[in-house]
């Protein structure tokens, strides 16, 4: 699958491979149809049967066309690379040529502040250099994974998006403009979490 589009620090911005072909309406609008997920916490496909997913959120067909998926949140249940792994192989079956990804709270290792915040007590009163170098290190693991040229997520295709204002513009000619954020109200001791006050 190719590259569709990479994220930097101005924003998503689109490397079309081709002219996107326009199919408006009479009234201007164009026909999208988009596909939001949350929540996946390492489904699966079962059977390589597009229509059969392995859990009770999926337990209808996938639409026959999609222009754009986003997955907002909880794609693990504790945001560990094999988890990662699984979702992404959940999201290589959906169809779609544009799919972007927002972590939630539940893939805990892509929020810096709460791996920080999580080291081993007796490790960080020990060796403070060496645990924070570690949890640098899990964070960073993950970043790569969901966000480098030459790692999976972009190599399927799928882009990870950072907090904050993306326009993304599709193959049919549909552009949107998405505020992302992975940010929750704390509940419990999950990541991307903020103070209600």
């Amino acid at each position: 699958m190719s590259m569709l589009g990479t994220l930097d620090a101005g924003g998503f911005h689109r490397a079309a491979a081709r002219p996107p072909v326009v199919r408006s309406n009479s009234d201007g609008t164009v026909h999208t149809r988009i596909m939001i997920i949350s929540d996946t916490h390492c489904a699966s496909f079962t059977n390589d049967n597009l229509g059969a997913i392995g859990t009770t959120a999926f337990a209808l067909p996938l639409p026959p066309s999609i222009d754009l998926l986003i997955h907002c949140g909880d794609l693990t249940n504790e945001g560990d690379t094999r988890g990662y792994h699984e979702a992404l192989d959940m999201l290589a079956h959906i169809p779609a040529p544009i799919k972007l990804v927002i972590p939630g709270n539940h893939d805990l290792s892509l929020d810096r502040e709460w791996v920080i915040s999580h080291l081993p007590s007796d490790l960080q009163n020990r060796q403070p250099e060496m645990s924070v170098a570690q949890a640098n290190a899990r964070y960073l693991d993950a970043q790569r994974l969901w966000t480098s040229r030459n790692e999976r997520a972009q190599c399927d295709g799928i882009t990870f998006l950072e907090e904050g204002m993306q326009t993304v513009t599709l193959r049919n000619g549909a552009l949107l403009n998405i505020y992302a954020s992975p940010f929750t109200p704390r509940f419990e001791d999950w990541a991307f979490a903020y103070s209600a006050n």
